[in-house]
């Protein structure tokens, strides 16, 4: 199952993509994937997991 990166809840198919109760919605690429990494994060200098997040797996 996914959650929403923004608010923990979880995610459920929608038209092209994913939206969570909040309203968060996610779009499929042309692709087929889903790109859950939010807006203000996607230029950071440190986009994506971190070490922390990546041993936790």
């Amino acid at each position: 199952m996914l959650t929403c990166p923004l608010c923990q809840a979880p995610l459920q198919e929608a038209d092209n993509g994913v939206v969570c109760p909040a309203n968060h919605r996610f779009d499929r690429a042309r692709q087929g994937y889903l790109n859950l990494l939010p807006v203000q994060h996607k230029n950071s200098r440190d986009p994506g997991d971190n070490q922390a997040m990546v041993e936790a797996r």
